[in-house]
């Protein structure tokens, strides 16, 4: 599969392509994630295009955030953003680099979990990109597994890369992206503080992260609800079955994650940076000094 690995939208029929970009594949509307060739550049990419619709200023804004959140950062699990611009319609594009592989939702269709070792190794640099995104003052909102994208070189290398930062929160900046009580986010990976409406940081994304590995590890989400409401009040309120009582981790392995999903902020990891860290050193305890990126 060719992708850029990002959220796959539809939209109403576009027009042109962007200026710059001298070929695309096929046809696109606004709002997907089309392959396209800069011939500046002379690289093939891809193309993010949102329809400008009722509010542009917003959208443009978002859209220029979401490039300079990745463009800022420059790391190698983060989806490299190589240009900004508008179409010929006054639409906003992004374009990025264009990757080959799947997205970790794709995987777990196909393979329900992995063992701890293999799950740990591929979100490592995950967990090291949100250090440098946080870092930085950026808050992604919505790690889940469409949004890591698991890309594979000529050599079989395996990157995993973080994608779609659309609806980023920058700490440093005095205006806000969103209204403020806004719940942004995917509900199954939404922390306890954006299920209340409240303001996200950085450990709004710890808790995400921790959702993603418990999922892999474990072959099901530690918190569920049969309907939206249900599964708001579970992750505001139920506490997860520790994957050590699963069987399918040991005792440290089991703590590291079940902090991860603590409600209240103080009692999580102090940051991801802590938190990867730790899961570092359980990775060697195994005898594995690699992650999947080597």
């Amino acid at each position: 599969m060719s992708s850029p690995g990002a959220d796959r939208g539809s939209g109403p029929t576009g027009g042109d392509p962007p200026s710059g970009i001298t070929s695309v594949a096929g046809p696109y509307r606004p709002g997907e994630i089309i392959g396209a060739h800069n011939s500046v550049l002379d690289v093939h990419c891809a193309l993010k295009l949102i329809e400008m619709g009722a509010s542009p200023r917003a959208v443009a804004e978002r859209l220029l955030d979401e490039a300079r959140a990745a463009a800022r950062l420059g790391h190698p699990a983060i989806v490299r953003v190589l240009d900004y611009g508008e179409t010929s319609q006054g639409d906003p594009f992004i374009a990025m680099e264009l990757l080959d592989g799947e997205d970790l939702a794709q995987l777990m269709e196909r393979q329900s979990k992995l063992p701890a070792v293999e799950a740990v190794q591929m979100l490592l640099p995950i967990a090291h990109a949100l250090a440098a995104a946080h870092a930085k003052g950026i808050v992604h909102r919505d790690v889940k597994p469409e949004n890591i994208f698991l890309a594979r070189d000529e050599v079989t290398t395996t990157q995993p890369k973080l994608l779609d930062f659309g609806i980023v929160r920058f700490e440093s900046k005095n205006r806000r992206l969103t209204i403020d009580g806004a719940v942004l986010g995917t509900p199954s990976y939404m922390s306890p503080e954006q299920a209340r409406g409240e303001t996200t940081s950085g450990q709004t994304d710890l808790w995400s992260f921790s959702v993603v590995l418990y999922e892999l590890i474990a072959g099901k989400r530690p918190f569920d609800g049969d309907n939206y409401n249900a599964l708001m009040y579970a992750i505001i309120n139920s506490d997860p079955t520790p994957l050590s009582e699963l069987g399918v981790a040991d005792e440290e392995l089991s703590a590291i994650v079940t902090r991860g999903l603590a409600k209240a902020l103080g009692d999580r990891w102090p940051n991801m940076r802590d938190m990867g860290e730790e899961l570092a050193l359980w990775l060697e305890s195994q005898g594995v000094t690699e992650d999947i990126a080597g």
